[in-house]
């Protein structure tokens, strides 16, 4: 249940509104909408609901109460607030990924299955392709070091 307690209250004569500071107290329920406020106010206030203007709502921490800046027009019309609906595409994505996951999940499994019964028995392709795959060992080449060495007693003949 909802309780209000109306903390300042100041006429405005030159915009034509009254500027409301409402304490309210919704212990044991979630902060009130704008609309819910809205149509609380229009009774407690006897004012029309489309010329309430809820500014603001200012939830205190760690009590079940608020604080709301309002202001009633007098000749201006606002408009009623809407409560805002959920959009409910996000909930029916949900089941249709999980299904999707589980038809992976199932696939995968399939074939870990199928390895492990293949694993004694390789194709031909597989087994070329793991030879090719493997580092061959490097050869030092021997024939260049040996033309250098045999210049090198060139030059020092030359030399002398």
């Amino acid at each position: 249940m909802m309780k209000i307690k109306i903390e300042q209250e100041k006429e405005n004569p030159f915009l034509g509104r009254k500027e409301i500071k409402i304490y309210i107290d919704h212990t044991g329920d979630k902060t009130p909408t704008k609309a819910a406020l809205q149509a609380f106010l229009s009774k407690e206030l006897k004012a029309q609901q489309d010329k309430i203007q809820i500014r603001k709502i200012f939830s205190i921490r760690g009590k079940g109460s608020s604080v709301a800046l309002v202001n009633v027009w007098k000749d201006k019309v606002v408009g009623i607030e809407k409560p805002k609906e959920k959009p409910e595409k996000k909930e029916e994505k949900k089941p249709e990924a999980e299904k999707q996951k589980l038809e992976e999940g199932k696939k995968e499994a399939a074939e870990k299955e199928a390895k492990k019964e293949d694993k004694g028995k390789e194709p031909e392709s597989e087994a070329k392709h793991k030879e090719a795959a493997k580092p061959k060992p490097e050869q030092p080449p021997a024939e260049p070091k040996k033309e250098e060495k045999a210049a090198k007693p060139d030059k020092e003949e030359a030399k002398e």
